[in-house]
C-alpha cells in the first residue's frame, strides 16, 4: 500500500460466497470472519463493505453497504465488534438487493 496507495483487495469476509456455506440461502449471508478488519486495523485503511447478487434480469448489481474504520491500536474486542456490525450493515444492503 506504501508503493501504491490507490490500491485495493476484494475479499469475501464469510470466507466463501453466500448460499454455500449456508445450506443455499443466497439471501442471508454467512458469519463474517475478523481477519480482514484485524488486517485493516494493523494497516489503518478503511474497508468499504459491498453487497452485490446477480439479476437474471439486469445482471449484476451491486450496494455499497458503507465503510468501516478501525485505528492501529484497535483490540480484539473492538475488531469483533466492527465485523458484526459489518455483516450487520451488508446485510441490510443485500436485502435492499431482493426489494
Amino acid at each position: 500500500f506504501e508503493k501504491h496507495p490507490a490500491s485495493a483487495v476484494v475479499v469475501f469476509p464469510e470466507g466463501g460466497t453466500t448460499g454455500k456455506r449456508n445450506g443455499g440461502n443466497i439471501r442471508e449471508l454467512g458469519e463474517f470472519h475478523t481477519g480482514i478488519f484485524a488486517i485493516a486495523s494493523s494497516l489503518e485503511v478503511p474497508v468499504v463493505l459491498l453487497a452485490h447478487r446477480f439479476n437474471p434480469n439486469r445482471g449484476f448489481e451491486t450496494s455499497v453497504a458503507g465503510v468501516v474504520r478501525l485505528g492501529k491500536n484497535s483490540t480484539r474486542e473492538e475488531i469483533q465488534k466492527t465485523t458484526i456490525r459489518a455483516q450487520e450493515m451488508t446485510q441490510t444492503a443485500l436485502n435492499s438487493l431482493y426489494q
